[in-house]
């Protein structure tokens, strides 16, 4: 079954090196009956950051989208690239006070970012 969680609090080990990554985290992931929700969070943020955490909060979001903040994300990122396909990598937007992580993966470098 697929759930949001808003991962906050995020005590990032990054061995002492200057990096600028997110407090706040909000994804959504197919959890088992079985599995253990902190361990597919903790896979997660170092697949996707490059850094494993020594720990964080997390709670489960039950609305879907109570701010409509994806379709704002996705708007910028539509505005800034031209499309979420030629976005680079992680973006980092801040939107209401939060900084949200947006994950794009893509198959052929950018060569102009605005």
């Amino acid at each position: 079954m697929t759930k949001r969680y808003k991962i906050t609090d995020i005590d990032w080990d990054t061995d002492g090196e200057e990096v600028d990554l997110p407090a706040v985290v909000v994804v959504e992931k197919d959890i088992g009956r079985d599995d253990v929700v902190d361990d597919i969070l903790a896979d997660y943020l170092s697949d996707t950051y490059g850094f494993c955490t020594y720990g964080f909060s997390f709670d489960e979001v039950e609305e879907p989208d109570p701010d409509g903040i994806l379709d704002r994300i996705a708007a910028s990122v539509d505005g800034c690239f031209g499309s979420i396909d030629n976005a680079p990598g992680t973006l980092y937007i801040d939107e209401g006070g939060n900084t949200y992580a947006v994950t794009v993966r893509v198959c052929d470098p950018v060569e102009e970012y605005c």
